[in-house]
């Protein structure tokens, strides 16, 4: 490889150029990112400071204390046993509550209807007691017999009175002997109940012995009738056998009223203080921790709390907010070492500022569930911190060292907002780092439910070990174990889920989408199969020689493939002027001037970035098909127009000026632009070798690699000359199998005496040799 002083000197100087001009845009192009660091800092105070009275400790109920708190102050706490006995004691008091089920009322009603309809036409000589129709359901004796309750003529006034004193006896509750004796076997002791009929009307309290039983409804429902009919003779006993099929038991057991009216007396119930005097003891070292205390301890801080002057309140605030600065200094410094190009991306700043305030604002909303309700304990909570959330899509969307850049400054504002817990600072980097390393490489999405597993298992297996150290209760760390895996799983699915967003939103492409862009069945592909088959092939084949070579070297192997896939879209809209599609047809650029033909030829560039944003395709692969040629020369058209021009004379064609048959550009930008671009070169330049052969393959790769090196296509992609060294050493490896030889099969002397069938041509034979490739700026 020749590197001479000439380029090393040239290239120190386009270094030492972009070095200065960086140096004087640096105030810019850091404003927008101290102002993102600004806000960052400015709500993640705000977030900590919001609900001053939200308490956390680290405490467990059951567990062995650490040692022995002292009450500082005066100050009022519930008692919570006397609380819960007098919510129990309310509940108790409430009366069981039972609904009335109409539904057999109106099946009565029915029945009575039509018994009395049947009764008035019989007395009427309508219906022939010879074809009577079928018995009605609940009436048990014979039409015949219910005409001797009254006289024919008073018919209708029964039926008014029968029909009315039904529905009322039914509206008062009708109970059996055995549930009155019982007392509904044992629900209402007290002997007392609540009847609700329908959804409004409610009667309590009512007495179980004076509701009605069957017997006695029947009775003041005769009653009623002779009262009504009293100038009328009635007969009471058919009146009662008739009465007796539609009176029957209704009332019916409604759990979930009696418990919702019970939980609205429980939740109206005061809770019972008691007052805790200065220096009582809150909790003594070594006992188990009991619930009481916990509540104690709440109450003491809240009361501590209260107690601070605006002064003290300012000053832990400013406290705080100088140490959370203090930790966005550091973070930021390490972020500028590790990643100085994130520094000076506001987009990737805006990026991590939302990821860190979503993983905080989370915790405070824990914070908040284990202050206000009673399911969400602090030691539960703990084990259910996301603290793996930003880290995670950090790794995925920026790079692993970020991750863990970012993971440190959550990890400690959550610390901070969990009462300067150590503990938790420790879970955050232990996490952070883990994340960083597992999802280095996330290209399937399955993976990502993996890394959540393992994200669980690490914050299960350092909270066990936490509370093995802190005696607390075998019961709980079944718990936290439970919750931790389940954190770990609904990190990975919610980081799975939002992925996408963040892709679109800040533009950038991950392992993931480029794997989905890798399928040769992508549409953009499987047009180039069958419109330009010549650039399909050189595009596997450059893919497979840039995987390679960026593997070695480090490099992203699979963006590199995807770019090599894609970077000769633009062929499309002319194919047949490009080499490799014009076997076996007539050369287009024999009718062209050379200039024109390098036009066409330059313009895939720009045919293909209008192709592939029309596509929606990602900016690395527009970025690719830019970049692959850098500002090379095309070099065969470019010695044609100067070889046209000395034949037909200098002074009769103008001079040709070398800038007129170079690639647009721009250079490569990263390592793997640049290996994109020189497998690109190797490959097409490959085409040309009549014959190969180990030299011969080596001698053409460390031409081309160092012809892009004297021409300066290199200078702007972060490739070392070691790397180069690699570079060359695989696609020397890699185009050798390429293009291997294989042994010639021996002739069947047999098929060769059979003139009429084809004879297949020798594996091994040499490659008819082919015209260089117009399309590349490798050598002809």
């Amino acid at each position: 490889m020749k590197l001479g002083f000439p380029y090393s000197k040239a290239r120190k100087g386009r270094s030492a150029a972009r070095s200065n001009g960086s140096q004087r845009q640096s105030p810019a192009s850091y404003s927008i990112p101290l102002l993102l660091a600004a806000v960052l800092w400015i709500v993640t105070v705000a977030l900590l400071d919001w609900g001053r009275e939200l308490t956390h400790t680290s405490l467990a109920e059951g567990q062995r204390a650490p040692g022995t708190v002292l009450a500082q102050v005066d100050f009022e706490s519930q008692d919570l046993a006397a609380t819960e006995l007098l919510r129990r004691q309310r509940g108790d008091a409430v009366l069981p509550v039972f609904a009335v089920n109409q539904a057999p009322l109106q099946s009565s009603l029915r029945s009575a209807t039509l018994l009395f309809d049947r009764i008035k036409a019989k007395s009427e000589g309508l219906i022939d007691i010879t074809t009577e129709p079928a018995p009605i359901a609940g009436v048990t004796i014979p039409v015949e017999e219910a005409l001797l309750i009254v006289p024919a003529s008073h018919i209708d006034g029964l039926r008014a009175v029968v029909l009315s004193q039904l529905e009322e006896v039914w509206r008062r509750g009708i109970i059996s002997v055995s549930e009155r004796e019982s007392r509904f076997h044992g629900v209402a002791a007290t002997g007392n109940i609540t009847i609700r009929i329908g959804e409004e009307s409610v009667r309590s309290p009512v007495e179980i012995d004076q509701l009605n039983t069957p017997d006695r409804a029947i009775e003041s429902v005769i009653v009623v009738v002779r009262e009504q009919l009293n100038d009328v003779s009635v007969q009471v006993r058919p009146l009662r056998s008739l009465i007796r099929g539609w009176i029957q038991p209704n009332l019916m057991y409604d759990v979930a009223a009696t418990e919702r009216a019970r939980d609205a007396q429980q939740r109206n119930v005061q809770p019972v203080s008691k007052t805790m005097r200065t220096g009582d003891t809150l909790i003594t070292q070594g006992d188990r921790v009991t619930g009481q205390q916990l509540e104690d301890w709440r109450a003491h801080q809240r009361r501590l709390s209260e107690l601070q002057t605006r002064q003290d309140r300012r000053l832990q605030r400013i406290a705080r907010s100088a140490l959370l600065l203090f930790a966005l200094v550091i973070v930021s410094g390490l972020l500028q070492i590790v990643r100085p190009d994130i520094v000076q991306s506001p987009s990737r700043i805006a990026l991590l500022v939302i990821l860190s305030l979503l993983s905080i604002a989370a915790v405070k909303g824990l914070l908040y569930l284990t202050n206000t309700s009673d399911w969400l304990t602090p030691a539960l909570m703990e084990m259910m911190l996301p603290l793996a959330f930003a880290p995670l899509l950090t790794t995925i969307l920026i790079g692993p060292a970020t991750a863990v850049v970012i993971g440190a400054w959550t990890s400690f504002a959550v610390a901070v907002m969990l009462d300067n817990s150590f503990s938790i600072l420790a879970m955050g980097l232990l996490v952070s780092i883990l994340v960083a390393h597992l999802a280095r490489q996330v290209r399937q999405r399955s993976k990502m439910m993996r890394i959540g597993l393992w994200i669980g298992l690490a914050q299960m297996m350092y909270g066990v070990s936490l509370a093995v150290i802190a005696q607390v209760p075998a019961s709980l760390m079944v718990w936290q174990a439970g919750a931790a895996l389940l954190t770990g799983v609904t990190i990975a699915f919610l980081a799975l889920m939002i992925l996408p967003l963040f892709e679109s939103i800040f533009d950038i492409t991950t392992d993931i989408t480029l794997l989905e862009l890798s399928d040769m069945g992508h549409p953009m592909l499987q047009r180039l199969a069958m419109e330009a088959p010549g650039s399909y092939h050189h595009s596997l084949m450059v893919a497979n020689l840039a995987q390679a070579a960026a593997t070695e070297v480090g490099a992203n192997s699979l963006l590199v493939r995807v770019c090599a896939y894609f970077h000769d879209i633009g062929k499309l809209t002319k194919p047949e002027f490009f080499v490799e599609n014009t076997q076996f047809r007539e050369n287009p650029h024999d009718d062209l001037s050379p200039s024109m033909s390098t036009l066409v030829i330059i313009s895939h560039v720009k045919e293909g970035v209008s192709m592939a944003r029309r596509a929606k395709l990602p900016n690395p692969i527009i970025e690719a098909i830019e970049q692959h040629h850098g500002t090379g020369l095309v070099a065969y058209f470019y010695h044609r127009a100067k070889t046209q021009r000395a034949e037909n004379g200098n002074g009769n064609m103008r001079e040709i000026n070398e800038a007129d048959y170079r690639y647009p550009g721009p250079k490569p930008q990263t390592a793997e632009m640049g290996i994109l671009l020189l497998a690109d070169s190797v490959e097409a330049a490959s085409r040309s070798m009549e014959k190969s052969s180990p030299s011969r393959i080596e001698n053409l790769v460390n031409e081309i690699v160092d012809a892009r090196l004297q021409d300066g296509q290199l200078d702007e992609c972060n490739l070392t000359f070691a790397q180069l060294k690699t570079i060359k050493r695989s696609m020397i490896f890699t185009l050798t199998n390429m293009l291997h030889g294989r042994v010639a099969y021996p002739k069947d002397e047999d098929r060769n005496q059979q003139p009429t069938e084809a004879t297949p041509a020798a594996a091994g034979a040499p490659q008819v040799a082919r015209p260089p490739d117009h399309g590349t700026s490798g050598p002809a």
